[in-house]
């Protein structure tokens, strides 16, 4: 079963919770967008509206090809890597000389992330004991220590097997690839010259789709697990998170930031233009063109993540349009409070209600698929709100450090003042 094609990375971050405007703030500590905050809100509800139609997807062929398409689009969860990047990118090039540097990082992304995680982890390691079967299959190979200590120690990643084998915990993957990038960005932006780090950043650019390319045609010889790795593994998704500090180093540069306002045209075409050509390698992968299908797992993905790009840059600078106003709104942004929360449990909420309510599988039956979806979505909502209330955000509170901001200059003369 395909678990992981469509999960997105949604851990909120603090600098994007503090928004409270509908139009980008400029004060003395820098810019605050709370477009990017509905973005996360309005991407984790649709994550979760998509894995609940996979079941019906796998019997209606049009709707298959619908989450395809979508899949390929400036929608997809490589945004949720790019806005990381940003995000965090920012933080880091904001606080790169700071005394307690390390450490105020590490505590804040420590008490953010990981005890919802371990949480939910505990709760799959009970069911592993209890609700082993449809849904929850340990893979051959792997004993059962070692199995639930691969989620412990966030490993899962590098066994396909093993994030395929279950609903329930099938979302951490990209949660595994954030928490690497966490781990190596600090050090980059404090070690590295501004420029030695832009060098390493296009690097990084360069070398992740050769490495999906070689990883999947050379090393899996073209097999399933090859390229479900193609799109899990973190060193596969690494050019996502830098593109994305790329951007925050960008936007941090008042000449580059003008320089962009100034070109917008240039990232609403390409938006378009990337995901046409992410679709059109995907068609002629489809149509067994040779090389197509090689093409599509190393540079299919760049396409996507190029057009994922250009949407965040066009939201920055245009937060008063349409769709950034629709994003701006308050129950936009309410969903970005509790995305992380949502994205997390999503699967495994409705995974439970078949399995331990109905005694059946989704994708079986679409009337019940088409039921039960939107009790799963309210219940998985209901949840994360209240695990927002209290449990995430009293720890925010408590946790050690105050809050990070993204910190960047203002150039509010230059903002547009219209869609």
């Amino acid at each position: 079963m395909r678990l992981s094609q469509s999960n997105l990375p949604a851990c909120p971050s603090e600098a994007e919770q503090a928004q409270s405007q509908t139009t980008p703030q400029t004060s003395r500590k820098g810019t605050r967008f709370p477009v990017l905050d509905g973005m996360r809100g309005f991407t984790a509800l649709g994550v979760a509206i998509a894995h609940y139609l996979a079941g019906p997807s796998w019997r209606l062929p049009w709707l298959n090809r619908a989450i395809r398409l979508l899949e390929m689009s400036p929608l997809s969860l490589d945004l949720f890597f790019i806005l990381s990047g940003f995000l965090i990118g920012g933080i880091l090039l904001a606080t790169r000389n700071a005394p307690s540097y390390y450490q105020t990082f590490y505590r804040r992304r420590f008490f953010r992330i990981l005890p919802l995680y371990y949480v939910w982890i505990v709760l799959f390691s009970i069911l592993y004991f209890v609700g082993q079967g449809w849904g929850l299959v340990v893979p051959q190979g792997f004993s059962g220590a070692f199995y639930l200590a691969s989620f412990f120690f966030l490993f899962q990643n590098f066994s396909t097997s093993i994030i395929e084998s279950t609903f329930i915990v099938a979302p951490t993957w990209s949660l595994v690839v954030e928490e690497h990038f966490y781990l190596l960005a600090p050090f980059c932006v404090r070690r590295l010259s501004s420029r030695r780090l832009v060098q390493a950043l296009f690097a990084v650019i360069l070398l992740a789709p050769l490495f999906r390319g070689v990883l999947f045609r050379f090393i899996g010889h073209r097999d399933d697990w090859a390229d479900i790795a193609a799109r899990i593994w973190p060193p596969c998704r690494a050019d996502a998170l830098a593109m994305g500090m790329l951007l925050a180093m960008a936007w941090h540069s008042l000449e580059l930031r003008a320089w962009i306002h100034e070109h917008l045209s240039l990232f609403r075409w390409g938006m378009f233009a990337s995901s046409g050509i992410a679709i059109l390698l995907s068609w002629m992968a489809g149509a067994d063109v040779n090389y197509c299908r090689f093409l599509s797992v190393a540079f299919g993905r760049t396409a996507i993540e190029v057009s994922c790009l250009c949407l965040i840059v066009y939201l920055l600078c245009r937060p008063q349009s349409g769709f950034g106003r629709f994003l701006c709104s308050e129950a936009m942004r309410e969903f970005g409070k509790i995305s992380y929360c949502l994205y997390l449990i999503h699967w495994g909420i409705l995974w439970m209600i078949f399995r331990f309510i109905l005694h059946t599988r989704f994708g079986d039956h679409l009337w019940l698929d088409f039921t039960v979806a939107p009790i799963a979505l309210l219940l998985s909502v209901g949840i994360a709100k209240l695990s927002w209330k209290y449990f995430e955000s009293p720890i925010l509170q408590k946790a050690p450090g105050s809050p990070q901001r993204l910190s960047i200059p203002a150039i509010a003369d230059r903002q547009p003042q219209t869609a």
